[in-house]
């Protein structure tokens, strides 16, 4: 897919068209391009004769196994609509700058948890057809507010996750180029607007059965409103058990924002992932053994991964000792 660019990409392709005949590549031009990810990405989707999906930015670059992992989650998880991977981050001389792996496969509510925030790099994906023509296209456009498309992957999560599982393989299978042309969503506030905005609209648009995760995680994302509104429509008992949860939820978040986090058993999304970037050892162990203690339900993977990451810091001290 070539969005029009300005240098020598549709020479390049081109080129290696005529050198392999025999590895099915075709080249597409949006002549009205430049247009942001959305467009060409749904183009794409026209275009595609597989039965998977994926897209790759062209200052991006996908490791050699990475298509082949996700298809063997596929093959023996047919429930599974979307697989997406940890990655690592490069500088625009190709340089590691760091790498995000996601604590958990986030199957139990991964809903919830993507209110929380985008823990999806697109790039990383692998989407099965029927999912994609059952969701229908990306946003690629709105009259009032241009720049939403930027958030459009993030509103896609949330409509793939509010129907079907998705999988996390939680090996670095992707690299993703960071530098000023992508700054302004990747490391800027315009992300986060973008995301709240979008997902007002998906509760607008969709009758979503309110939890108290989902109450925690629009208060938390500043939709205060919004989770009250939800709120309001739970039935009398939902309403008590979810104020409850709240109190026990903002008394654990206190202790914890304080360094006491022994006998902490709730927490949101965003510092429970905390523990696992803890500045010193110390730290971070005391709050990854908090985080195996949490409990609620949905919490399961984040447990599973801090005993997962305690026993990597045991193994690591005895190898040092």
């Amino acid at each position: 897919m070539d969005d029009n660019s300005s240098d020598d990409s549709r020479e390049v392709v081109s080129e290696r068209i005529r050198r392999y005949p025999d590895r099915r590549i075709s080249l597409v031009v949006n002549h009205n391009g430049p247009s942001g990810t959305p467009t060409p990405i749904n183009m794409g989707i026209r275009q595609m004769r597989g039965d998977y999906f994926a897209w790759l930015s062209s200052d991006d670059i996908f490791e050699p196994e990475k298509l082949e992992a996700q298809i063997r989650v596929f093959e023996t998880r047919p429930e599974v609509a979307m697989v997406h991977t940890a990655f690592t981050t490069i500088d625009d001389r190709g340089l590691q700058t760091g790498s995000f792996f996601p604590p958990g496969e986030f199957e139990s509510d991964a809903f919830s948890a993507l209110l929380d925030g985008n823990f999806i790099n697109g790039n990383t994906s692998l989407i099965r057809r029927e999912v994609l023509e059952d969701i229908g296209p990306f946003l690629e456009t709105d009259t009032r507010y241009p720049d939403l498309w930027r958030a459009a992957e993030y509103y896609y999560w949330l409509k793939i996750a509010w129907r079907f599982p998705i999988h996390c393989i939680p090996l670095p299978l992707h690299r993703a180029r960071r530098h000023p042309g992508n700054a302004d969503y990747n490391g800027g506030g315009m992300g986060s607007a973008l995301e709240r905005m979008l997902i007002r609209r998906f509760f607008t648009e969709h009758d979503v059965h309110i939890t108290p995760e989902m109450i925690v995680a629009l208060s938390g994302r500043g939709l205060a409103s919004l989770a009250l509104e939800f709120s309001m429509r739970m039935q009398p008992g939902d309403r008590e058990r979810t104020l409850a949860f709240l109190a026990e939820l903002e008394a654990d978040q206190e202790s914890w924002d304080i360094g006491c986090y022994e006998g902490v058993r709730k927490l949101d999304n965003g510092r429970i992932r905390s523990a696992f970037r803890a500045a010193t050892a110390i730290e971070r162990r005391a709050m990854l053994q908090a985080v195996a203690q949490l409990e609620r339900p949905q919490t399961g993977p984040y447990r599973k991964a801090a005993l997962a990451r305690l026993a990597k810091m045991d193994a690591d001290e005895k190898c040092h000792a």
